[in-house]
């Protein structure tokens, strides 16, 4: 089972967790099936002790595919939104992803990256309002490595799943769209 100092836990159990759903992994990781060697991270966290990390207190191995899951139901849902805080630093031809899955086989990528370091902490948001009538929609960040080079890898903190607060604008309003649709 999982502690601090044994962060490891794998199972077979479906999650359905439902919303607003929030993780900061600062107790246990019963919403989470792991796969490979991620686990609760106390070298390097966004808030709190804790963070989820493909490879907790090293580099990640070579030739490795691994990842956290979990589940959340968004049946009634209007506008879900999946937001969480990272840090990375992935080496050339390894990949870091989050997928989002329906039926555990089918998997649709949404958010990731390859050789690529970010040291500060950034928050992410993605939209899931393409799934808002899925009463169980599983969620893993997933990390694959080459037989080559490694890096310390990934951290993942303070993750939600919710509904989108939409944000009063102050008149006059301008956008320029040059950040984006954000």
């Amino acid at each position: 089972g999982y502690s601090p100092d044994n962060p490891v836990e794998a199972s077979a159990r479906t999650l359905n967790n439902p919303l607003p759903f929030v993780e900061n992994f600062e107790g246990s990781m019963a919403n989470w099936n792991i796969t490979g060697p991620w686990g609760a991270d106390t070298g390097d966290a966004h808030g709190g002790s804790y963070s989820l990390a493909d490879s907790p207190g090293g580099l990640y191995a070579n030739s490795v595919d691994g990842w956290a899951q979990t589940a959340v139901d968004l049946s009634g849902s209007r506008w879900p939104v999946l937001k969480f805080w990272d840090r990375y630093a992935i080496a050339v031809g390894d990949w870091a992803v989050v997928e989002v899955s329906t039926d555990s086989s089918g998997w649709t990528r949404i958010y990731g990256w390859s050789d690529q370091t970010e040291t500060n902490w950034t928050e992410r948001v993605i939209d899931l309002s393409p799934w808002r009538t899925e009463p169980n929609l599983r969620i893993r960040f997933r990390l694959w490595s080459d037989s080559s080079a490694n890096d310390s890898g990934w951290n993942v903190d303070d993750i939600s799943v919710s509904e989108h607060a939409a944000v009063a604008q102050g008149y006059p309003f301008r956008e320029g769209f040059d950040g984006g649709l954000t």
